[in-house]
């Protein structure tokens, strides 16, 4: 296998470019996807002129400490080449959580924006039962010099101020479930 040339063709598509350059097999290694499963499709693996790939991103998985292992790569690096220069270097759960701040930040601002709307509907449902004992206070007056006992006024009070958040909750359901469904 090594010293065979390749290149590389679509045959699928019938108006498909000439293939391309002859590349020459120079070592053949193990499937070197970053993933845990194993790829079902074969890969080739072309060597990149100096420069070409500039900067260049490398996992590596250790058994051992990776911030142990980092100085020690440098090292190596240096041995093989003196040029080289190892930077940011940092753990990929680390490098992985960073990278989720966005989504971290959505969430926080999601729950603020929920306590915020409990905090409002709250303040809502206080005005609305303040203006229902404010309209009604003769109401209530009369039937508690009638005899009505307290748990008797209130609700007949809080009755009305229910029924309309019932219905606000029923017709606002089918609007929430749309909004979290898109």
């Amino acid at each position: 296998m090594i010293g065979r040339r390749i290149r590389f063709t679509d045959r699928r598509r019938t108006n498909a470019p000439p293939p391309g350059p002859w590349h020459t097999i120079v070592g053949v290694v193990d499937d070197m996807d970053a993933s845990e499963e194993p790829s079902p499709s074969r890969a080739a693996y072309l060597v990149a002129a100096p420069g070409e790939i500039a900067p260049a991103a490398l996992a590596i998985r250790t058994d051992g400490d990776p911030e142990a292992f980092a100085s020690r790569l440098r090292e190596l690096a240096r041995d093989v080449d003196a040029s080289a220069t190892i930077r940011d270097t940092d753990r990929l759960d680390r490098r992985v959580l960073r990278g989720q701040g966005p989504l971290l930040a959505g969430i926080g601002g999601t729950g603020f924006l929920f306590l915020v709307l409990v905090g409002l509907s709250a303040s809502g449902i206080y005005a609305l039962l303040s203006l229902a004992v404010t309209q009604r206070t003769r109401e209530i007056g009369i039937r508690a010099a009638l005899g009505a006992g307290g748990g008797n006024i209130v609700r007949t009070v809080v009755s009305r101020a229910v029924l309309q958040l019932a219905i606000g909750v029923l017709l606002g359901l089918p609007l929430g479930a749309y909004g979290v469904s898109t």
